[in-house]
């Protein structure tokens, strides 16, 4: 992995641990450590990003005198998509140097074919281990955390198994408030414990806690979920508004747009999730989704 601080986390040691990922760090400053990593981005980059108007250009000297905000015209939904279309669509498809002329694509499904792709755990699994990682006292009434309070039958069921004055494992997900996963010893198995308070359900913790601190100030007579939703909405435009990066990264975070929240499609809670077989998994280049990028062939011209 990078050896960027946020990779040395608790939370990412922790998950990888459990999913049975052994953590190795690259060098610092030594890119010949990643080096495949490395060179795809660098033609990310170069055949891609710094094509587009608004890229902030890859030379120092390109830069004098140039405002990439003036060109700025591509939102965060639009680049995903962009993004996704050059990975499956080109890159994807393009002879490469490093694999003898031959295309990614056909490379992969060589491999697939010969080595079938199998998944060690579902999304649901992986949300649970890439959550919020802490320890927390096991109350009676259940568990405080993030000023927040999360409780279940099967929460206070292992309660009067554990010791007197119990901590447990828990992971939280940073998407939804409304629920935190307890490690349970005995079974060697998560429970579910929901917060108290249903108005925080499906909010990301950050989008809660403002909910929170706007309710506080508020008329109790006039606090329903659809004003706070207005709330977070309201909030996360206001921000998104400002100048400074570090605000408008607030709002962004405030209004949930990640790319994990763009990728995820909406499903209903109570449909099942059921894995397609692997010979249903076609990838013809005829069948892949078509996006004109008209500056994906030449490059913008940046002179005034």
């Amino acid at each position: 992995m990078d050896n960027g601080r946020e990779f040395h986390a608790l939370a990412v040691i922790d998950a990888l641990t459990n999913l049975g990922v052994v953590c190795e760090y690259a060098a610092s400053r030594d890119p010949n450590d990643k080096p495949f990593v490395e060179r795809f981005l660098k033609t990310f980059n170069y055949s891609f990003i710094h094509k587009l108007p608004g890229t902030t250009l890859a030379k120092v000297h390109q830069r004098v005198g140039f405002k990439s905000e003036d060109e700025a015209c591509i939102t965060f939904e639009q680049l995903n998509e962009m993004v996704h279309v050059w990975i499956t669509s080109v890159y994807h498809l393009r002879p490469h140097r490093g694999l003898a002329g031959r295309a990614p694509i056909d490379v992969w499904k060589e491999s697939a074919a010969a080595f079938p792709p199998t998944l060690k755990c579902n999304a649901e699994d992986l949300s649970i281990e890439f959550g919020e990682f802490a320890e927390s006292a096991l109350q009676h009434y259940g568990i405080d955390f993030n000023t927040f309070r999360y409780v279940s039958p099967e929460l206070l069921a292992l309660r009067r198994m554990l010791p007197a004055k119990p901590k447990v494992q828990i992971k939280a997900p940073y998407e939804n408030a409304g629920v935190v996963w307890v490690w349970n010893p005995i079974d060697s198995q998560y429970i579910r414990a929901d917060n108290t308070d249903e108005r925080f359900n499906n909010l990301t913790v950050e989008q809660a806690k403002l909910v929170k601190r706007e309710y506080a100030a508020s008329d109790p007579h006039q606090r329903t979920r659809a004003n706070g939703e207005e709330m977070i909405r309201q909030k996360a435009n206001e921000a998104m508004q400002s100048k400074e990066l570090k605000t408008r990264k607030k709002g962004a975070r405030q209004a949930h747009t990640t790319s994990k929240s763009a990728n995820r499609l909406p499903r209903a809670a109570s449909e099942p999730q059921i894995a397609a077989p692997l010979a249903a998994l076609t990838f013809e280049a005829d069948e892949l989704s078509e996006f004109e990028v008209e500056s994906m062939d030449v490059e913008v011209n940046h002179e005034r």
